[in-house]
């Protein structure tokens, strides 16, 4: 038994082993709920429709076609046409393999290449924050396995979970890029990335403009008209990106302000919600306060009896019980115009997501 402890005493103490250990569990995990979703995601019901968008690009076409026959969902019906809703650049980024495998590409496993490039991009974040190397593994495995990114990368065979897992990695490299050598064009060109992924990147901008004016963490001494010229440039690569966005929305709903989501046919409560209330209402808030900082784990019983488990509460648990180390943000030491511009950006997003008619 001495022995037993002695040897788990030791491994506890040896960092580099309890790295590996973390690693290790990482992968595994990611590999077996993986390949379950690989093996379902042949089924022709759950062909991504990012996949008919990029199809629908390679053959130079803006629409998707007879896509609702094969079980495809958020499209937009505009003028006897079938569009995808969703911004566009998680298409841009599947071309190269649906060129090669058509319409039965494996986005999941695409998902999990890109949240294994995403933690080798937080790895290098953390770094430049000069993180101490041994809670480094611990803080990958939390972004990872203990938020909604989790969900997102598991289940990126869903067209909104692929745009989040692109976006994810494109914000990464924009805050790498912001933080490092600063180079404001690139990082622009990144973030415009992630904004054609899922809109609500944009506010990113805030901290990663904030992050561009002060140098980051890496020693750059620079006069203010340099970081004028650079925070320019930075704005010029987003906008070269919203560009071709507005002129893609002109190009398929006459408006380039026209995402084409009030083209979307809704179903069950989220039509309910949207025939009434709209995509935007103050309606939403107590709802989605509730699942974002107060609803617990729930699970939901089925049967006559009410003692069949049936499913976790697809609407989710609250950031509260499923991510609460998040709330160590609150002790975060860093310049003043860097923290301000990160709780800036976070409740930019939170007063977005307290109105929309869904909470993802």
């Amino acid at each position: 038994m001495k022995s037993l402890m002695s040897l788990l005493k030791s491994f506890c103490f040896n960092k580099r082993l309890v790295r590996i250990a973390v690693y290790s569990v990482l992968t595994i995990l990611a590999i077996v709920t993986v390949i379950p979703r690989y093996v379902i995601e042949v089924r022709p019901n759950l062909i991504n429709i990012y996949v008919f968008q990029a199809n629908a690009f390679l053959h130079g076409k803006l629409s998707v076609g007879n896509a609702d026959e094969l079980g495809a969902y958020e499209l937009s019906l505009f003028k006897g046409k079938k569009y995808v809703s969703l911004p566009p650049f998680p298409a841009v980024v599947l071309m190269p393999f649906v060129a090669i495998w058509g319409i039965k590409t494996h986005v999941t496993l695409i998902g999990l290449f890109l949240a294994l490039f995403s933690g080798f991009i937080l790895k290098k974040i953390l770094k430049q924050l000069q993180t101490p190397k041994e809670r480094i593994p611990w803080l990958i495995c939390a972004f990872i396995l203990g938020s909604p990114y989790w969900w997102c990368f598991h289940r990126s065979s869903a067209p909104w979970f692929t745009a989040q897992v692109v976006a994810v990695a494109c914000v990464l490299l924009a805050v790498h890029e912001a933080l490092g050598k600063g180079r404001g064009f690139l990082t622009g060109m990144y973030l415009g990335m992630a904004i054609l992924s899922r809109q609500l990147s944009v506010y990113s901008m805030v901290f990663v403009c904030c992050a561009l004016w002060t140098g980051g963490v890496e020693e750059r001494i620079e006069t203010n008209r340099k970081k004028i010229l650079n925070v320019t440039l930075f704005l010029l690569g987003i906008g070269i990106w919203i560009s071709l966005y507005l002129v893609f929305n002109w190009a398929r709903f006459d408006n380039p302000l026209d995402t084409g989501y009030a083209y979307i046919r809704h179903a069950y409560f989220l039509k309910a919600r949207f025939d009434k209330y709209g995509l935007f209402n103050i309606a939403y808030i107590p709802f989605n306060f509730t699942y974002m900082f107060l609803q617990g784990f729930h699970v939901v019983f089925s049967g006559e009896d009410m003692l069949t488990i049936k499913r976790l509460d697809n609407l989710g648990t609250a950031i509260t019980f499923a991510s609460p180390f998040i709330f160590y943000a609150f002790r975060a030491r860093w310049t003043k115009i860097l923290h301000v511009g990160a709780w800036v950006t976070i409740i930019f997003c939170l007063i977005h997501m307290m109105l929309y008619y869904n909470n993802g």
